[in-house]
């Protein structure tokens, strides 16, 4: 997940990796991957290009999901 080319960009990554950190906080919440951590590379806020977000691997793709839900 790169490219933090504008605040606002920037704004709305955060707000996401917030979102998913409270579902993951959430016991009985399965329905989307939990995230583990969030690793950046550089010390430097303001010089952020990039970061790593660790996540649980689900033995799941979207469509198999889907599919399920569809034909149960």
């Amino acid at each position: 997940m790169c490219s933090f080319d504008n605040l606002k960009n920037m704004k709305y990554i955060i707000r996401e990796i917030s979102i998913l950190r409270q579902f993951t906080a959430m016991k009985k919440f399965n329905y989307t991957s939990k995230l583990f951590d969030v690793i950046i590379p550089k010390k430097d806020l303001l010089k952020m290009d990039c970061l790593f977000m660790v996540m649980e691997l689900n033995p799941f793709d979207l469509t198999e999901v889907l599919e399920a839900d569809y034909n149960s």
